[in-house]
């Protein structure tokens, strides 16, 4: 029983039409940061961390309701990359 990296979730998803492949960059950069925050004890990266989370979130949910969206209104109402 291994760890199931963010990666490995992404890289064997079946593949979207039109959807980025791999994680995002501020998904890996969130992870870092709060790896290193936990790894150090620095509470400063812990902040970022938890910021740049928050902004990973957000973009997360207008890709995702941007993509509902488009399908439901069958045109291309929000520009996704």
């Amino acid at each position: 029983m291994g760890i199931v990296l963010d990666s490995d979730v992404y890289n064997n998803a079946p593949a979207l039409k039109g959807a980025p492949g791999g994680p995002s960059a501020s998904l890996c950069c969130s992870s870092f940061c709060w790896l290193s925050a936990t790894r150090f004890g620095s509470e400063t990266i812990l902040h970022i961390a938890g910021y740049e989370g928050i902004l990973c979130g957000l973009s997360a949910m207008y890709t995702g309701l941007g993509e509902v969206m488009n399908e439901v209104y069958k045109e291309k109402i929000v520009k996704l990359g």
